[in-house]
């Protein structure tokens, strides 16, 4: 009875600005933990079986790892869908910063090699 509260209990999925961290607790002192970023993440699904979840908005997340397999899931989570639309506006944030960040860089490379190739021009005598 004491696994299963522990089990039940300290389950979580931590949702941040970088990636997902699944805690799972199988005792007292055994757990695990899985790191899932964003730019892995594949998709989401969520699911409710049986009246009892229905009725008390209560089921399992999945969230899905490129390449095919779940990376991770998350057993008699409450509210599934707002834990999903989470998850997802989180990954929207984090990729569309990434995105910034790598035409950031692209600019700063392409302003080096125009600079260089100016200064080199510029090293060449030309006679016509």
């Amino acid at each position: 009875m004491n696994i299963m509260i522990f089990n039940w209990y300290f389950d979580a999925i931590l949702v941040t600005n970088i990636s997902l961290i699944d805690v799972s607790w199988y005792g007292p002192f055994n757990r695990t933990s899985v790191r899932l970023e964003y730019a892995m993440v594949e998709g989401t699904s969520y699911a409710f079986k049986g009246l009892m979840q229905t009725l008390f908005n209560y089921g399992t997340i999945q969230v899905n790892r490129q390449g095919g397999g779940v990376g991770i899931e998350l057993r008699d989570a409450i509210n599934p869908a707002k834990v999903e639309s989470v998850v997802l506006s989180y990954q929207e944030k984090y990729l569309s910063d990434k995105n910034l960040e790598d035409i950031g860089s692209l600019k700063t490379l392409l302003s080096e090699m125009i600079r260089k190739h100016a200064r080199e021009l510029k090293e060449i005598e030309v006679d016509y």
